[in-house]
């Protein structure tokens, strides 16, 4: 799975000439994405899931909230380290 993300994120950089700044938050939230899968997902065969287990509420919130209250923090600290002119 690891090696699959390395080349997605090779070919953004390659192909789609995303900055170093964008790839690393996208390889972030793919790391995060990952842990949430691994609880229950990762270990089963792909054919074995269905779609709706991982887009339940119960699921995906807890993982959806942990997400935006860590990219309100990087918000806040980009924020306050900015200088005014």
């Amino acid at each position: 799975m690891l090696a699959l993300l390395d080349r997605y994120l090779e070919h953004l950089e390659e192909d789609r000439n995303l900055s170093s700044h964008t790839l690393r938050a996208y390889r972030h939230d793919l790391d995060r994405f990952l842990i949430f899968l691994a609880d229950d997902f990762l270990t089963r065969e792909a054919d074995q899931i269905r779609p709706a287990e991982i887009d339940s509420a119960s699921r995906a919130e807890p993982y959806s909230v942990a997400l935006i209250a860590e990219n309100v923090a990087s918000t806040a600290e980009i924020a306050t380290s900015v200088k005014p002119s």
